[in-house]
């Protein structure tokens, strides 16, 4: 039986049910090419433009906007002498009576469950005109070329080989490929036996893929290699008839060297983004656990005198649990970035600040300078991540000396520059991983030990080292710290000859604004803790009990009434269940079960007035963003200090003018 393809013109101003429409005239073995069209002016274009003698049939929906689908049948009549076949809403036989007085050739009225597209197709095969054998032949060696050469593009755009066989390995035909701009072909294949082509070719049992894929029927995967020694990946699938016999096996053989950088970096992100998911968890757990010593450092101060012999000792430990928090913050800096509260910065007087701490670090053997662009531009910034950022990058770079012959030498050196960077057609730059443009580029030399290019990939991993004494989490937060403002971090090295690292933030477009100098660092002096008093009732919702409980001693000592719960389903189990009054609650993000969203929507429903803190081990970014803009008075980042804790839960009570009463 030949087969005819009609090419339909489907005219309709509402929702037409392709699918059901399909589905009919699959089901009646009917093949259309359809072209779908849904604005009067969009006809009409197409009329008095293709060759009508193209279009074998057209249909014409009747819908909401009928003054249009009536107007189009008209042109189709007038214009052109395609079949027309409407398709009308139940109970619009006024209007079918006119449209077929006006000359459309035949109808069909809407069922609610697409049963009349089984009508319109007897209809199509009734009504299409009649076409001449020539025309049948025409058509159908126009679709098989056009099919012919999309298949020839798809397999010709494959970085890979490949290749179809006969069951005794020999290749028949195989794709092109684009070597240095021109198209070439492995046409030189042809002809081979993998025996030719593979060592172990045409040897089974996994040897050689096509030949096993031939032998076991199914899919198999293995390296082959060349004559002359290239490792290749190649997978075999094998081709079956109607009997289950194997007469021929499709193979797709992967070179190993062609794989482009970018995908190689592709692989890398990946990567990168399951260490910096692993990261934040850490985070937030370190973050929680630190959150609970210096609670109780905080309570244990306060029972002490100032003079007495343990104080010294809380303060070393209050002190330790801040660095550990550091340490925290540069785990969330690769997961997240924590690009929050950014202001109007010049990174010259960020560098500078740092480079008066750094210097006073430096070992005596190595030297270091900077050469900062004047009139830089300014960013939009958070202050702390790029005080944090510099940090990363020139330990790095210390370290990289210390590993070094030059550092014994004294010969030791890095050196610090700012640019700005104008980016223009960044594809064709020398930076195409960067948008188009202005960048801040601040670049940090050394001429430390370098690293591999192999070591290179994994820089950005968090507890990646090539020591065997880390100072940290390496490049990881600074990776973390840069993606999170939408710049990028470039580092260029070679083993024995030093390392770049080059940073490029996106300068802001508005230089007329004032930029806003560093904050001077204040140095921390031990000092008696004095915490404001209170006598409301405050709800702690966290499931760290240790640190649940180092706030529930705080705030009884304090005056408040404190109510605990480990999780967000216990929490609003409790607040249903309390008769007297919640002024506030404490509530942390990420618990089992009810995590802290939920819970806030669901204690608010209950208490629509009772304020809410969200605490998180977490970045502002990542979860208290949200809980901000959906009504909580503030956000804490764990580990928070105790003397915060009060304060703030005074600071927004005190600011509050009615009680919070439970909902009705």
């Amino acid at each position: 039986m030949s087969l005819t393809i009609y090419k339909v013109v489907v005219f309709s101003t509402d929702s037409f049910d392709v699918l059901g429409f399909r589905r009919a005239l699959k089901k009646a073995s009917i093949h259309c090419e359809t072209v779908f069209i849904s604005a009067y002016e969009e006809l009409e274009q197409i009329i008095h433009q293709e060759n009508r003698e193209t279009f074998d049939l057209a249909l014409v929906e009747y819908g909401e906007n009928i003054e249009d689908s009536c107007r189009a049948a008209q042109l189709l009549v007038g214009e052109t002498d395609l079949p027309i076949i409407g398709i009308f809403m139940p109970d619009s036989f006024e209007t079918i009576a006119r449209e077929l007085s006006e000359g459309i050739t035949s109808y069909v009225v809407q069922s609610q469950k697409g049963e009349h597209f089984d009508v319109l197709s007897v209809l199509i095969r009734n009504n299409v005109r009649s076409q001449t054998d020539v025309v049948k032949f025409d058509r159908f060696r126009e679709q098989i070329a056009m099919l012919k050469r999309e298949q020839h593009a798809l397999l010709n755009s494959s970085l890979t080989l490949i290749s179809y066989h006969q069951p005794d390995t020999r290749i028949i035909w195989s794709n092109a490929y684009e070597e240095e701009g021109e198209v070439s072909s492995y046409d030189y294949l042809a002809g081979r036996l993998c025996k030719e082509i593979w060592k172990n070719g045409g040897i089974p049992n996994g040897k050689c893929p096509v030949a096993t894929a031939v032998e076991t029927g199914e899919s198999v995967e293995a390296e082959v290699t060349t004559l002359d020694g290239y490792t290749m990946l190649q997978r075999s699938y094998p081709v079956k008839n109607e009997d289950g016999k194997v007469v021929g096996v499709m193979a797709s053989t992967l070179d190993m060297s062609a794989v482009s950088p970018a995908q190689e970096a592709m692989r890398t992100a990946a990567r990168i983004q399951a260490s910096a998911t692993l990261a934040g968890g850490i985070a937030h757990k370190f973050n929680n656990l630190m959150a609970g010593v210096m609670g109780n450092v905080s309570l244990a101060l306060q029972d002490l005198t100032e003079n007495h012999p343990a104080c010294p000792l809380l303060y070393e430990i209050e002190q330790a649990a801040h660095t550990a928090g550091e340490l925290s913050e540069q785990l969330l800096a690769f997961a997240r970035g924590g690009k929050y509260l950014p202001k109007r910065i010049n990174m010259n007087e960020v560098i500078t600040e740092a480079l008066q701490t750094h210097s006073r670090r430096l070992p005596g053997k190595i030297k270091l300078d900077h050469e900062l662009t004047k009139d830089l531009w300014p960013i939009d910034a958070n202050q702390a991540q790029m005080g944090l950022l510099l940090t990363q990058v020139f330990n790095n770079a210390v370290e990289a000396i210390e590993a070094s012959d030059r550092f014994q030498r004294g010969e030791g050196r890095i050196s610090i520059i700012t640019t700005n960077e104008q980016i223009v057609d960044s594809a064709n730059s020398q930076k195409p991983w960067l948008r188009d443009g202005r960048y801040v580029c601040v670049a940090i030399e050394d001429n430390g030990c370098g690293m591999s290019a192999e070591t290179r990939q994994k820089i950005f991993e968090p507890f990646f080292t090539t020591k065997k004494k880390g100072r940290g989490l390496g490049l990881s937060g600074a990776y973390g710290i840069v993606r999170s403002h939408e710049g990028h971090i470039f580092v260029e090295s070679e083993k024995g000859r030093g390392t770049t690292v080059a940073i490029h933030i996106p300068a802001t477009n508005v230089e007329e604004l004032p930029v806003e100098p560093p904050a001077k660092a204040i140095a921390e002096t031990p000092r008696p803790i004095v915490l404001a008093r209170g006598s409301e009732t405050v709800l702690v919702v966290d499931d760290e009990a240790m640190l649940r409980k180092a706030i529930h001693r705080l705030l009884k000592r304090l005056g408040y009434t404190v109510l605990e719960a480990s999780s967000g389903d216990e929490a609003v189990t409790l607040a249903k269940e309390y008769e007297g009054p919640i002024h506030i609650t404490l509530l942390d993000m990420i618990m089992p079960g009810l995590d802290g969203m939920d819970a806030y929507r669901q204690l608010k429903e209950q208490y629509p007035t009772m304020e809410v803190i969200v605490m998180s081990g977490y970045d502002r970014e990542t979860y208290g963003d949200a809980l901000i803009d959906a009504g909580a008075g503030a956000f804490m980042q764990k580990p928070v200090p105790m003397d915060r804790i009060a304060s703030e839960i005074r600071r927004i009570l005190d600011d509050k003018e009615t009680p919070p009463v439970p909902a009705d």
